[in-house]
């Protein structure tokens, strides 16, 4: 029962992994690449690219779980979940790139970013401010979720390895709770860091007036627009 559970919580943990992945590009080509993201993200791709990264998922569960036997279950007596195979399924290096890639792929897409609205924007604009906002919370959002992230497979797979935190408290720790607080924050990172999200609270909650929808897209798309003279 416990292996099957764990399976599931696996299988999220991938899908978390690969969308985190998929959202970072799709990130990386709205700024680098913006005249083809209409056609790389368009809506039935995106929908295409979200099944897949199910479908991609659940086949790397099966297969590890059925052929190479990496069970993620609990152990009796045991505070936390381990793998039936070892250290052999953890998977820790890959895991660690791919939070890597993720961290360097939105550091450059910040990068380009902030070109961009420098290059576009006058220096004491409204504009250039709401610009300037968004770079904050998107770089917040990068920064913080990369962090999060590498924090927890240093907690889980490093310091709970360690002798000296042996005890049925410190893994619990360790793995159990790093592993929960990790995904409930990443979510909350992403909510918090979402300007959208911030001002439908506040209006929702406090009735303060804030900027349309349209202004908001105008805002991000503004960086983009290229202005031609006959």
């Amino acid at each position: 029962m416990t292996a099957r559970l764990g399976q599931l919580l696996f299988l999220a943990y991938d899908c978390c992994s690969w969308s985190h992945l998929w959202i970072t590009l799709n990130r990386f080509t709205s700024i680098f690449f913006p005249f083809y993201y209409g056609k790389v993200f368009s809506n039935r791709k995106t929908i295409v690219y979200v099944l897949l990264i199910w479908t991609l998922a659940i086949c790397i569960n099966f297969f590890e779980y059925v052929f190479i036997d990496c069970a993620f279950y609990l152990p009796n007596g045991a505070w936390n979940f381990d793998f039936k195979g070892g250290d052999a399924c953890k998977d820790i290096e890959w895991n660690m790139f791919l939070t890597a890639c993720i961290a360097i792929l939105d550091m450059a897409t910040v990068i380009k970013f902030h070109q961009y609205s420098k290059e576009r924007e006058p220096t004491n604009s409204q504009r250039k401010k709401k610009i300037q906002r968004q770079e904050f919370f998107f770089l917040a959002q990068a920064m913080l979720q990369s962090s999060l992230f590498y924090i927890e497979l240093v907690c889980c797979y490093n310091l709970g390895a360690l002798p000296f935190m042996a005890s049925p408290w410190s893994q619990f720790g360790l793995r159990t709770v790093a592993w929960v607080t990790t995904h409930a924050a990443d979510g909350l990172i992403t909510l918090v860091c979402n300007g959208d999200f911030r001002r439908m609270l506040s209006r929702r909650i406090l009735g303060s007036k804030s900027d349309s929808v349209e202004e908001l897209i105008s805002v991000r798309t503004s960086v983009f627009r290229v202005k031609t003279s006959v």
